[in-house]
């Protein structure tokens, strides 16, 4: 993490990020609510492979070099169920990432 960023270089790089991160809320809105009465009806949760867990923490990597501070609790490896993680539990740790960090998020 030695690397030295310009100002713009971390502004490009936390915007990118951000948009990242809202590309992901809205991919796991869209799923849950696509599958939420199946869902429901069954007690099941939303589960997503790990990979979509990488993509967040990339993001979370990319705003701390940007220079955000935010926990490497956002880091920690993800609880699977059957190789999968939960896309509820995902969605909200990205939707509070974003509240730290992104002024357009409600």
């Amino acid at each position: 993490m030695g690397e030295t960023l310009t100002d713009e270089e971390r502004a490009e790089r936390k915007a990118d990020a951000i948009k990242r991160l809202r590309s992901q809320v809205a991919d796991l809105e869209r799923s849950l609510a696509l599958h939420r009465d199946q869902l429901e009806q069954r007690g099941h949760q939303l589960l997503r492979p790990p990979i979509h867990h990488e993509l967040f923490a990339d993001a979370v990597r990319d705003l701390r070099r940007a220079g955000v501070d935010l926990s490497d609790w956002y880091l920690r490896p993800p609880h699977l169920d059957k190789g999968q993680i939960d896309a509820s539990a995902l969605l909200a740790d990205i939707k509070r990432v974003l509240a730290k960090v992104d002024p357009a998020t409600e």
